[in-house]
């Protein structure tokens, strides 16, 4: 909230009567009347605190709320190291921490898991395609040893054929 005051004392301009501690004062005295029925903080009377201009202002708090949150997943790491040794928590908030802690590690395991069992299924269906391929394979190599001792002619025609591809693709439709 900004407050524009015209100092005028015996009709002229001046401003030694407001900066001489009356500033705060007065600021005092407004917090009083209109910001603390609001549940408006009053500032540190007579701080040397500087004002932040936005972009540093919303900086500082993306920082504070980053090292809040590092501080939070150190606590949850120290409760999970805890409840895989066995070091059950005694107090209330060191249990809850340890439960949210091993919660997320199940969840974090639960989609590993899920993950490793796509993996698995797709590699069973792979494996089932391969042998699907190997009997199919199997049974043309047995239709062409029974070709080669029953038609060996027909078996080198097949094998030995050179025929040319067709040259009508290639034909020229444009010209006349």
């Amino acid at each position: 909230m900004h407050l524009n005051l015209i100092p005028i004392t015996n009709g002229k301009l001046c401003a030694k009567d407001l900066f001489d501690g009356k500033l705060a004062a007065l600021q005092t005295e407004f917090w009083k009347e209109v910001g603390e029925k609001y549940g408006l903080d009053r500032g540190k009377p007579n701080s040397q605190a500087e004002h932040l201009d936005t972009a540093e202002y919303k900086a500082k708090k993306i920082v504070e709320a980053a090292e809040q949150k590092r501080a939070e997943a150190e606590e949850y790491s120290e409760a999970l190291q805890q409840a895989e040794h066995g070091e059950i928590a005694h107090s209330k908030s060191g249990m809850r921490k340890q439960i949210v802690a091993v919660t997320a590690d199940n969840a974090d395991l639960k989609k590993r898991l899920d993950k490793v069992m796509q993996e698995t299924l797709d590699i069973d269906k792979e494996n089932k395609e391969l042998k699907a391929y190997k009997v199919r394979a199997a049974k043309a190599l047995e239709l062409l040893a029974k070709l080669e001792r029953e038609n060996p002619s027909a078996y080198n025609a097949l094998f030995e054929s050179k025929q040319k591809p067709s040259t009508s693709s290639s034909k020229n439709w444009w010209a006349k």
